[in-house]
């Protein structure tokens, strides 16, 4: 019969008769032709001189374009999505899902089957994630009231600094109480951390008035 095939696969065709020599329409002359090329094919059979033919089409079916991008990092725990919708198409995740996208925030290797009209082709990618900047802004603080300040500081190389105080340099030295907290960026992923600054008001002290003495 006819046959259809899908692009880069292969078809033998088959005339085999004991005692025979072949002919095919592109002028091979073994008893099996295999091709991977859409087209009629025809082949000429003879046994004792005399000549029996048949001919059959190969169709190719083309395999299904998918791309579900290239590999990406993220920030831990962003999702995601990968598409690989096609028309027409069914579809096998790695991770054994059957829909035409994936959503995710696993760093992992991901890859998807595409299938239309019984021909496949598939697609990869890796998702992995940055690496959080690591900061500690040291336990709370007590400082005693006056002119003197807290030094809060944080260094992480080739970060962004901003402090819910508005500051947008890696350290501060405040005078009031109250909770401090600082955001550090790098390659676009944010870590907070905050302490707390007390302040202790100073004792108050009355020698009482001046006086005078002999």
């Amino acid at each position: 019969a006819d046959v259809v095939i899908c692009a880069g696969a292969q078809v033998t065709l088959d005339a085999t008769t004991p005692g025979a020599t072949y002919l095919w329409s592109n002028g091979s002359v073994g008893p099996t032709l295999n091709t991977s090329t859409a087209g009629p094919y025809s082949v000429g059979v003879t046994v004792n001189g005399c000549t029996g033919t048949d001919a059959v089409n190969v169709s190719v079916t083309p395999l299904p374009v998918v791309n579900i991008g290239p590999d990406q990092t993220v920030c831990p725990g962003t999702p995601i999505t990968l598409v690989a919708t096609t028309p027409g198409g069914s579809y096998l995740w790695s991770d054994g899902s059957a829909n035409s996208t994936l959503t995710t925030s696993t760093p992992g290797n991901y890859s998807v089957q595409v299938t239309v009209n019984g021909c496949s082709s598939s697609d990869a990618m890796v998702l992995t994630n940055h690496v959080l900047p690591v900061f500690n802004l040291g336990p709370d603080q007590t400082i005693c009231a006056g002119p003197g300040a807290a030094a809060f500081t944080a260094t992480v190389p080739g970060a962004t600094y901003l402090w819910n105080t508005g500051n947008a340099t890696n350290s501060i030295q405040p005078t009031t109480a109250g909770t401090y907290w600082l955001d550090v960026t790098t390659n676009g992923c944010t870590v907070r951390d905050s302490i707390d600054l007390f302040v202790t008001p100073l004792p108050v002290i009355d020698l009482g008035a001046d006086l005078s003495v002999c």
